[in-house]
């Protein structure tokens, strides 16, 4: 509206002005379309507890992409890492992926990997697990 009045009035244009209008505009729009999608999404999620489930767990979901990588608190990725993790969320196997688990012999998949009881997968997650609480209890009481 500002840049047409000033157009029309032919006065001065403050560029401070304009754009102060435009970062106004684009917020109030930015507000109204998470406003519209919370009620879509609140009003789909009313009919399907699955759904509601599933919708909030997607939530947070490619928020791995914008992360800082950091050392500190394991958000750090070797290049491997990120391809891997890139071609699983885009439906991709991993390169290098063997072909039979090392624990029961069966065929490898990456969804044998994450359910599979015998194999390396569900040790060297348990010990990740493991290892998480013994930091967190560290912190806690100490060494």
């Amino acid at each position: 509206a500002l840049l047409a009045e000033t157009l029309a009035a032919n006065a001065d244009f403050s560029i401070e002005a304009h754009r102060a209008q435009v970062r106004q505009a684009a917020a109030a729009m930015r507000r109204n379309r998470a406003t519209e999608e919370d009620a879509f999404l609140a009003e789909l999620s009313s009919r399907d507890r699955s759904l509601r489930n599933h919708l909030d767990a997607a939530k947070e979901s490619g928020a791995w992409l914008t992360a800082l990588p950091r050392r500190l608190n394991g958000t750090q990725l070797s290049p491997q890492e990120f391809q891997d993790a890139i071609r699983l969320r885009y439906g991709k196997r991993p390169i290098d992926l063997e072909d039979t688990c090392d624990g029961c012999c069966q065929p490898f998949s990456v969804e044998h990997a994450m359910s599979c009881k015998k194999g390396g997968l569900v040790t060297r997650r348990h010990e990740a697990v493991k290892q998480e609480w013994i930091a967190m209890a560290e912190l806690a009481y100490g060494k």
